[in-house]
């Protein structure tokens, strides 16, 4: 507090920073303090008029928090955010601040500590999710100073400083398949392998992503198998990723997961493929079984990564 003299008093009450927590796209975050503002004479006990003002301690100079607390960050790791205040004892209606600039409405200042009537004032922050929302995942920081102007000639000072944190947590990875189709490789012509393709979309907001495959025929060693529908002979069947299209599949797909990269902006990859899953069956098993319809259930798994 700044004095001017003994009796003439303006004097910010505790106020703490504001811890805001994490953000998990749970909608918008407001949260306020009621604390006293002292504006008298205590000689004699008046009270007097104050106004109040916020002002941001970063370069930026606006309402804003910044990642990691770095004032230069981009337009995406700048929160901005809203302060309003309000007078609790006369419970007018909460008047939105401006950077750097002493409220329009006057509001009675309390006794010392605010004694007689408690306390009297409220400040506000707000961010809104849409904000919150578009903001890079991390720890945003803000300093601020509040300011309080009052006293018996209304132009004594008192400050205090405070700082506002919250933490946005990034979204959960999120991965789609589409475009899959059942493959029929047709009837067999007695000469040479058979081949055929299952082209496909992969979304994965990581960009990366792990793909595995599964089937009831597969064996330990991961290798899979049509079914005989009439005889029950197995067709060894061979199967061969790549994440591009226009090519076959150069992967060979077993027990463990294949990486690849997907498209983490649409999730139907804006209506192309970007995946490739090869199937492939050799004349010599071909050959080597029953004469008659084979068939296999195969479940694609995909993870993000």
């Amino acid at each position: 507090m700044q004095s001017v003299n003994a009796a003439n008093i303006v004097e910010i009450g505790s106020i703490a920073s504001f811890n805001l927590g994490t953000w998990n796209d749970s909608g918008a975050i407001t949260e306020s303090q009621v604390f006293c503002i002292a504006s008298e004479n205590s000689g004699n006990g008046k009270l007097y008029p104050y106004w109040l003002k916020v002002t941001s301690l970063d370069a930026s100079g606006n309402f804003a928090l910044h990642r990691n607390g770095n004032p230069s960050s981009s337009a995406q790791s700048t929160l901005n955010v809203g302060f309003k205040h309000r007078d609790v004892v006369a419970a007018t209606n909460f008047e939105t601040l401006q950077p750097d600039d002493f409220e329009s409405h006057v509001h009675d200042g309390g006794s010392t500590s605010c004694t007689s009537a408690g306390n009297n004032s409220e400040l506000l922050i707000e961010l809104a999710a849409t904000e919150l929302a578009a903001k890079t995942p991390g720890s945003y920081i803000g300093n601020f100073l509040l300011t309080v102007m009052g006293g018996v000639n209304g132009n004594q000072l008192d400050s205090v400083n405070f700082t506002v944190t919250v933490a946005i947590q990034g979204a959960a990875a999120q991965v789609k398949i589409s475009g899959l189709d059942d493959v029929n490789f047709g009837a067999y012509s007695g000469t040479g392998d058979l081949m055929a393709h299952e082209r496909f979309c992969v979304h994965s907001t990581t960009s990366s992503y792990r793909l595995s495959v599964s089937a009831a025929s597969q064996d330990t060693n991961g290798n899979f198998y049509l079914s005989g529908l009439s005889s029950g002979d197995d067709l060894p069947v061979a199967l061969a990723f790549i994440d591009a299209t226009g090519t076959s599949g150069t992967i060979p797909v077993l027990n463990a997961a294949i990486s690849g990269m997907g498209d983490s902006l649409s999730d139907s990859c804006s209506g192309s493929d970007n995946a490739t899953l090869t199937f492939a069956l050799t004349e010599q098993s071909l050959r080597r079984v029953t004469s008659g319809d084979y068939a296999e259930t195969f479940t694609i798994m995909i993870e993000p990564e």
